[in-house]
């Protein structure tokens, strides 16, 4: 956590402070720094667990990063819940809008089921949709530049995981930093 909180610039004293017994899980998602060739790109990967609060999470967190952290912020995700399994359940997707426009993302690519949340876009971004795997793991190897900071979160059917997994794999070298 410290390690994020000294990446976002934010003050680690208070960060320590507040989140000193936290833990780290699996599923909480993982920050790499990955080199190939001359560039190094930043990973937030939390595609192993797409719910809505994680996806609000993941806006808010992507928000705080400025130019010198970041040169580009891009965006993969898919729909923000499993929409089988939370039929009738009420989310607030203007909510979602917002902290999307907030986060400031200079692309956002969308795979899976993203249609149902299109209107969540905002206007004058960048957008992508690529359903294949293959095909979206291609993408970012051709448009990932150096100082790139990549967010990715999906819901797990989407299998976003082994879009990540291969861009750790397809590396020269990669540090898992959180």
């Amino acid at each position: 956590i410290l390690l994020a909180a000294k990446m976002l610039g934010q003050p680690l004293k208070a960060c320590a402070d507040r989140y000193g017994s936290s833990r780290n899980y699996e599923t909480s998602g993982k920050l790499y720094a990955l080199r190939q060739k001359a560039k190094t790109i930043h990973l937030y990967d939390q595609t192993r667990r797409g719910y809505f609060e994680g996806f609000l999470s993941m806006f808010r967190l992507a928000a705080k990063l400025n130019k010198e952290r970041a040169r580009r912020k891009i965006a993969v995700i898919t729909e923000f819940y499993n929409l089988g399994d939370n039929k009738g359940h009420s989310y607030d997707l203007a909510a979602a809008k917002e902290l999307l426009k907030s986060a400031g993302f200079d692309l956002i690519i969308t795979t899976h089921k993203f249609s149902c949340h299109s209107h969540t876009l905002p206007d004058g971004v960048p957008h992508q949709h690529i359903e294949e795997l293959e095909q979206l793991t291609d993408r970012l190897n051709n448009i990932l530049q150096d100082g790139d900071f990549l967010c990715m979160q999906g819901v797990w059917m989407a299998e976003l995981d082994k879009v990540s997994s291969q861009l750790l794999q397809q590396s020269d070298d990669y540090d898992c930093l959180v």
